[in-house]
């Protein structure tokens, strides 16, 4: 056992060395706070298991901060303080002696620490740090985010299930003892940003990360830890998914943008269809009177561009106003063969090769089976249009994971990166002539179907369209899962409907 007595205090020195009865107990001198709290926090010396601090000659403001920095250096040291004033005995200390009264209570502290019972074996003190560990994983592994732990240098020292997940990572053996700018960024150096180096306590950062094939947009927030003395000692790191969360806000700004064009739309067909029924009819009307070729031909002229403008109206009121959808369950491979019946003629006539792989056994699907045709069909005539002669346009379903699939694929001109990241905004188009608004119209109708459609394409390779609809019992169960989440809801909130509105439900 080591004792170290802070101060000058003979007393206190010659009592410790009258109850040394034995050789492995030893005393070690301090005269100033100091150079005592440099002895307790020197790592290669052994450990002191009591100090003595002498509190007469010293400041109480110094002695306090002493024992609060003791405590950080050497937790398992007990600290006793000796005075032969009353009042100047700190109730931080964990023992207190009034000189000269209580020098005689100095051999029952060393008596009383030097038993075996003040002694934990190695062995259980090692289990208790495990058991501490283990409690600290099981909290981190809790958490919905991913967390990471860094010590002083930057090197990774555990990180929680989360992330690992997050990363596709099977466990922490790729990452733990690893450089954090490494292991979780792919960056041969650190961070610009990183707290450990810009002098911040903590920093923020919206990443993204490229993980096998998935693009992920990161939350990261990082922060210092310090221990009572104020030094760094480490770092945490935490990183959240923040891809769902900007997926629901571009769905916001589409869904606001879409209500914009259809407002638009709506406004712009009431005003301009009445005058163009006027046009064409009296064009028409005149086209029967004269006799004059050219002139005749020039009507017919007006009336065609009459027609065609009222078609783009047609479509623009289907934009604002869409026909409420009808739900019913349907046959996968019948809702298929419609719409690959009626482009089989056009495909014959364009020396374009129509290849069907519909398996007549695919599960159901509740939809609204014209309005889903409707948009099957305007993907299938983008892929004619932009096939050649000699080319294939292939229709191909498959179901899993509680979906029908439906790719869409042809071998054409392919687009560009510029326009595939355009291809759904409203009146977006690269067909002279064309409007812009039937990929708008096809993806909104498979949205209110609960699907899902991506587009992968590159040009003079192709295109491939891939849609994505829950099955018939999933969209109910769906459905179902929401209405009982509503109700659930309404009576958390204490929410009671108005007697009123419950007789007009009954009636």
């Amino acid at each position: 056992m080591l004792s170290l007595v802070v101060g000058h205090c003979p007393a206190i020195i010659e009592k410790i060395e009258d109850c040394r009865n034995t050789g492995s107990h030893s005393t070690e001198i301090c005269t100033k706070l100091s150079s005592a709290l440099d002895r307790l926090s020197e790592p290669g010396l052994p450990a002191v298991d009591i100090a003595f601090v002498t509190t007469d000659s010293m400041p109480d403001a110094a002695v306090r901060r002493f024992i609060r920095r003791a405590r950080s250096a050497s937790p398992r040291t007990t600290i006793v303080i000796a005075s032969r004033d009353k009042a100047r005995q700190p109730g931080s200390a964990d023992l207190a002696l009034l000189l000269p009264d209580d020098l005689d209570r100095i051999g029952e502290i060393l008596t009383d620490y030097d038993s075996p019972a003040r002694k934990p074996a190695p062995a259980k003190l090692e289990q208790k740090l495990a058991e501490a560990q283990l409690k600290m994983q099981i909290v981190l592994d809790r958490l919905t985010e991913g967390v990471a732990i860094i010590d002083a240098a930057g090197r990774i020292v555990s990180i929680n299930c989360k992330l690992a997940e997050l990363y596709d990572a099977p466990d922490a053996s790729a990452f733990v003892a690893k450089p954090c700018h490494l292991a979780l960024w792919g960056l041969p150096e650190p961070c610009d940003n990183c707290p450990r180096l810009a002098g911040a306590d903590s920093a923020d950062d919206c990443r993204e990360l490229q993980i096998g094939d998935r693009r992920l947009v990161l939350d990261v927030a990082a922060g210092l830890l310090r221990n009572e003395r104020g030094e760094h000692i480490g770092m945490i790191e935490s990183i959240r998914d923040a891809t769902p969360r900007l997926r629901l806000e571009e769905d916001r700004l589409e869904s606001e943008r879409m209500k914009a064009v259809g407002l638009m739309a709506a406004g712009l067909a009431h005003e301009l269809r009445n005058p163009l029924t006027i046009i064409s009819s009296i064009a028409e009307y005149c086209r029967e009177k004269t006799s004059d070729t050219e002139v005749a031909t020039s009507l017919g002229s007006i009336v065609s561009a009459a027609a065609q403008a009222e078609k783009v109206l047609r479509e623009l009121l289907s934009f604002s106003r869409p026909h409420p959808y009808k739900f019913e369950t349907v046959s996968t491979a019948d809702l298929l063969r419609v719409p690959a019946e009626m482009i089989q003629p056009q495909c014959r006539a364009n020396g374009i090769d129509l290849i069907v792989d519909v398996p007549g056994d695919l599960p159901a699907l509740k939809a609204d089976c014209s309005q889903l045709q409707r948009a099957l069909l305007n993907f299938l005539l983008n892929g004619i249009e932009a096939t050649g002669s000699g080319g294939t346009l292939t229709i191909a379903a498959d179901a899993s994971d509680g979906a029908v699939g439906i790719s869409i694929t042809d071998t054409g001109c392919g687009m560009t990166p510029q326009t595939l990241a355009r291809v759904f905004e409203p009146f977006f188009t690269t067909r002279r002539g064309g409007v812009g608004l039937g990929m708008a119209n096809a993806r909104r109708i498979i949205t209110a179907h609960r699907g899902e459609v991506t587009l992968e394409s590159e040009p003079e390779k192709g295109t491939s369209v891939r849609i994505t609809l829950p099955l018939a019992r999933n969209r109910a169960n769906a459905a179902r899962r929401e209405t009982d989440g509503s109700q659930d809801q309404a009576r958390a909130g204490g929410h009671k409907e108005p007697a009123g509105a419950r007789d007009r439900r009954r009636a």
